[in-house]
């Protein structure tokens, strides 16, 4: 048997909760409207990409891994979907199928790269974003192209019984993710495997499969936010407002997941996420620039990678 150490950094995710009540009440008390409940809506909307990418980068980062290709994979799907789909419905088949195919595909070639040729995971997935960032630009050839179906619509900006629809597909796939974390062979296998790999091989787990597998659903998570994302903006773009690769990082590990694997889990990952995305909103109201705002967030990382190694 196993002995899995889990951390499911509980006391982070408190942490991280009351650091965004305490930006809300900053970002409320700097512009009243911001507390309206559509500009709330909205935030959790503008959450939902960034808090679909951690649930691969969480996933790779449990396996004492990385996946730096998450934002430039969800980025492939936007160009990809919006291309075929050239808003309409029955193009949406079609749509889905080759994005999941890239999807796969990629998660495959990074998962078993890592596992079987024993490249770097950081390595690895930074020339996998190189390539597919390359991929996208000369796919739609620098420009914004074709349009998103209603379907897909729906999914970015619509609403179900007042919430919105990329928020309920938010929660649901956090869910499954839990679900598959605590309380399924895989995410016993996930956790073995990143608390060390070679104990985890001696007690009769299947490193290289697990790790394949990590890197598909990171893959695949990524394309989901990509499709989301989709829907928002309405056309395939390579302007995106976010460095997915540099805030699911900043998220995961703020959340309290472990950087050398093994000890952490989702949940600090979901709240995290939305504390990133408050604070992106306070500096905008502040009008903070952009380049200070990617020296805050490489500010965040560097903290959290101090305290989990403190904790460890």
């Amino acid at each position: 048997m196993i002995k899995i150490i889990k951390n499911p950094a509980l006391g982070n995710s408190v942490t991280i909760a009351a650091l965004v009540v305490c930006l809300l009440a900053a970002a409320g008390t700097i512009a009243p409207g911001f507390l309206a409940s559509g500009n709330l809506f909205n935030l959790l909307r503008l959450a939902a990409p960034l808090g679909i990418i951690c649930i691969g980068q969480t996933l790779a980062i449990l396996s004492a891994g990385v996946d730096l290709s998450v934002g430039s994979v969800a980025i492939l799907t936007n160009v990809v979907a919006a291309s075929i789909l050239q808003g309409k419905d029955a193009n949406n088949p079609e749509a889905f199928a080759v994005c999941l195919c890239v999807a796969v595909i990629i998660g495959l070639v990074n998962g078993l790269a890592v596992a079987f040729v024993g490249i770097n995971p950081f390595v690895m997935t930074l020339a996998m974003s190189i390539v597919i960032q390359g991929a996208a630009l000369v796919y739609s050839g620098g420009v914004a192209g074709g349009a998103a179906s209603p379907l897909v619509k729906f999914m970015g900006v619509g609403t179900f019984a007042k919430l919105p629809v990329a928020v309920l597909i938010w929660l649901v796939m956090s869910a499954v993710t839990l679900f598959i974390l605590h309380f399924t062979t895989l995410g016993r296998r996930i956790y073995a495997v990143g608390s060390n790999k070679k104990t985890a091989r001696l007690s009769g787990v299947n490193v290289p499969a697990t790790l394949v597998v990590v890197y598909v659903m990171s893959a695949v998570s990524s394309m989901a936010a990509g499709l989301v994302v989709t829907g928002n903006v309405g056309v395939g773009t390579l302007e995106w407002g976010f460095d997915y690769r540099l805030i699911s990082m900043a998220a995961v590990i703020m959340g309290g997941t472990a950087f050398s694997g093994g000890r952490g889990g989702y949940v600090g990952s979901f709240v995290s996420a939305l504390a990133l995305i408050v604070l992106n909103s306070l500096l905008t109201i502040v009008r903070v620039a952009e380049p200070i705002r990617q020296i805050i967030y490489g500010s965040v990382i560097l903290v959290s990678l101090w305290a989990s190694t403190r904790k460890r």
